[in-house]
């Protein structure tokens, strides 16, 4: 006697890629996306075309040159020096309280509440 071959119930998979869709709309709407938001940076306005360029003069004395190597020495003004004492450098540039002439050059200005001041304020790092 021949047996029967049972069939295998079939399960109803129509449905199941709709449910699928579903889900996956649902969580890429109530997800939150991050984006970048950028700098929030105001840039000045395009220069006119009729413009033309002007060079600034700075006198040697007013520049305080550093230069740093991939090795990660500093050299200020032509000296080796450790980045820690770089602040110091810059802070005895900018006083130049001797008004030294190698350091840059001080004019006198009215500071309210202090009257006429020499300061120094045309130095670039």
């Amino acid at each position: 006697m021949a047996r029967k071959k049972r069939k295998v119930p079939a399960m109803n998979a129509t449905s199941s890629a709709d449910i699928a869709f579903m889900l996956l709309i649902f969580f890429l709407i109530t997800t939150s996306m991050d984006t970048d938001r950028g700098l929030a940076r105001r840039l000045p306005p395009p220069v006119p075309k009729d413009q033309k360029d002007q060079d600034v003069d700075i006198k040697k004395r007013n520049i305080l040159p550093v230069m740093i190597n991939s090795f990660g020495q500093v050299l200020a003004n032509g000296e080796l020096i450790d980045i820690k004492q770089l602040k110091d450098k810059a802070k005895e540039f900018i006083d130049n309280p001797y008004n030294d002439e190698h350091l840059p050059e001080k004019t006198e200005e009215d500071v309210p509440f202090f009257g006429k001041v020499m300061i120094n304020n045309k130095h670039v790092i």
